[in-house]
Order: C-alpha cells, then structure tokens, then sequence
C-alpha cells in the first residue's frame, strides 16, 4: 500500500513527524515501510511511502486507516472528510441477493446523465502512484476511492444490462472475459458472480467486458459491497486472479463502512462527471455488525 505523506498530515492534523519518521513508526506498529520516494503531486513536492501490510487489515490498506494508525500513535484525533450524498424516494433498483450466506453487505444507487471523459491530471497522478493505468473519470474515480477508504466498488454501465441484476453463485456460465482482457474458465457452483438476465458483470474480485465503463457511459449503478473472505480467498486461488479488490475482499473489511465509501465515490462522480442520483438507496444488510 501506497500513501502520500501530505495526505496523511491533511488527515491527522497536528503531525509533527516528518516522512522518513512517519514511516518508520508504522513500521513499529507492524506495517513494513518498505519505500520512500519524493514525488510531485498537484504541482507540489510530496513524499510517496510504501508499506507492506502482512496482517489481516484491510483497513489498512487505504489512506484513511494508515492515517488512523498514524493518529493513534501521536495521540492526535484524525480528520476525515464528511461527505452526505442525498437520494430521492423514487425507483428501486432491481437487484436480487440469492448467495445469502455469502453477502454480508451491498450498497447501491443509480446516476444518470454523466459525462465520461479523460481524468484531471491530479487523479492519473494517483492511480499512477499506486501502479495503475488511467482508463477514464469514472472507472479512476472507483479506484481513487477504494485506495481512499480500502473499500473496492463496481461501477456498472446500465445501457449494456439486461434485466434484473443478481448476486449469486455462477451456476450457468463456463467462462467470462474479465476487464484485464483475460478469458478465464469457470467452475460452476464455485464463483460468486454479479449477473443479469444474460451476462456475468462481474466477479466479485474483478469486472467482465459485458458491462464495462467506456467513453459513452452516461448511466451507472455504483455499487460497495462486502462478502465472506473466505469465499472470495476461495475464488482468487482457484481462478488464478489477483487485484487490488480481492486483496482487500479476502481480508476482514468492516460491513459498517460500505455506505460512507459509496457516498464518497457518488460525490466525486456527481463533481466531476455531472449527473444526478435517480434511485433510492439499495442497502442489503441482513446481519448487522458491531
């Protein structure tokens, strides 16, 4: 995990320490500084800190639990944004949650009349960090947040679904042809899957091309979900598929904080990609959890 120093004193205000002394107290508290590089980010110099996080901390694999942890240490109380994302009481999104025992959490809603288009030069700064590729606002967007807040999300292109979208375990499909380009072969009644009528969308470590976001997306579902990691440790070994999502869904992540990702990702869509949220909240929470 990667995190920039000035983000970290952005969210635990009153640090005094400097980047090479932030490093090494976390390494102190079990995360590994395993890098420190000066970078440039917003026109501005700044520190990129790399941390190897061993344990079964998902939180810790945003910017927002490393700063938690840094907070904790120097006694300082940690600042994060409050964002509110508002919905009306209109349609229901139509999905279906048939792996019961699977899902611990899924939250949704619905935005239209987005315009996609090339990431600000700030974002491709940020996924650039973390060694990813830009694709476009809204799919750098997704990821900006998952890096954020540890929490992975799917955005789905609602013109390229047909019918009713499901979670559930893959009991028709031998294959998917996922966003990485790779065709992978399926075992059915093995993979938990987000589907439709006709498609798998998703799997829950990674999308497929069925849905994908693209330069004329202008509908979305977003959607932060949490599930079983064993399940999904289950599915990346057998598939052979590693992401930044299964890293984080095969660790223990907090149900609680599914709703405050989602928010903050529909934010920063309805900022900088316009559009409007058109559905009621989606909250598929059958088992709180403290």
């Amino acid at each position: 995990m990667k995190v920039l120093y000035n983000q970290i004193k952005e969210l635990a205000p009153g640090l005094k320490a400097g980047p090479r002394e932030l490093g090494e107290t976390l390494t102190l508290a079990g995360f590994m500084m395993e890098s420190l590089t000066e970078v440039s980010y917003k026109g501005a110099k700044d520190y990129l800190i790399g941390f190897e996080v061993r344990q079964n901390r998902a939180d810790c694999l945003s910017v927002y639990g490393l700063a938690r942890e840094a907070a904790a240490y120097y006694g300082l109380k940690v600042k994060l944004p409050k964002v509110k994302t508002t919905w009306p009481a209109g349609d229901r999104l139509d999905i279906k949650v048939e792996a019961v025992k699977i899902v611990k959490r899924i939250t949704a809603l619905k935005i239209t009349g987005l315009k996609n288009q090339a990431s600000p030069a700030w974002l491709k700064e940020f996924v650039g960090f973390q060694g990813i590729n830009s694709v476009n606002l809204l799919v750098d967007l997704s990821n900006y947040v998952m890096f954020l807040t540890g929490y992975p999300s799917h955005l789905i292109d609602l013109k390229k679904v047909s019918g009713r979208i499901s979670w559930s375990l893959n009991h028709d499909f031998n294959q998917v042809t996922t966003l990485l380009g790779t065709t992978v072969n399926l075992k059915k009644d093995n993979e938990l899957i987000i589907r439709d009528e006709k498609n798998i969308i998703a799997l829950s470590l990674v999308g497929s091309r069925a849905a994908e976001i693209d330069g004329a997306t202008d509908s979305v579902i977003a959607e932060v979900a949490v599930y079983d990691r064993v399940v999904i440790r289950n599915n990346s070994r057998s598939l052979n598929i590693v992401t930044e999502a299964s890293h984080r869904l095969e660790k223990e992540l907090d149900p609680n904080g599914c709703l405050e990702a989602l928010e903050l990702l529909c934010s920063l869509i309805l900022e900088y990609a316009g559009g409007r949220v058109e559905s009621r909240l989606f909250d598929y929470y059958p088992k709180k959890y403290a």
